[in-house]
């Protein structure tokens, strides 16, 4: 006699088998500057949410720990990065962004654009040198 098999259904509609479907994407470790030895300070994140409601936004500088910058839905939106108490804004090389929804939704990402300025500074013996505050943009789609 055959036993009763149970079946699963995989991605069926917005579902894993009953289960929501998360969405998780993240993006490679990317150096901004014209050489990889030169430090960034970013200032904002322009995203656009083409679908999607609840999309957290995310941010790792040089590998580290990701960070929440801000929850967003659909349309566009400029985010600021993190300002220390001293105003200062944060100093890294390279950049990953991260975006997270849980709810089960669709979503689809436009585009994503990075402000930073790009400085002469870069750690030497333990020495930093600041020389530059020109603000330059980096864009995705």
């Amino acid at each position: 006699m055959a036993q009763n098999e149970e079946v699963f259904k995989f991605l069926d509609g917005t579902t894993d088998n009953g289960a929501s479907i998360s969405f998780n994407v993240e993006t490679k470790q990317d150096h901004y500057s014209a050489n990889f030895e030169r430090i960034i300070n970013p200032v904002e994140l322009i995203v656009e949410i083409e679908t999607g409601n609840n999309v957290i936004m995310m941010i790792s500088y040089d590998g580290g720990t990701y960070k929440t910058i801000d929850k967003v839905s659909s349309g566009c939106h400029r985010l600021s990065l993190d300002i220390d108490e001293k105003g200062v804004f944060p100093r890294c090389r390279e950049i990953s962004i991260a975006y997270r929804e849980m709810s089960g939704s669709a979503v689809r990402i436009g585009q994503l654009a990075v402000n930073y300025y790009e400085t002469e500074e870069q750690d030497q013996d333990d020495e930093q040198v600041e020389v530059s505050n020109n603000p330059v943009a980096r864009s995705y789609n």
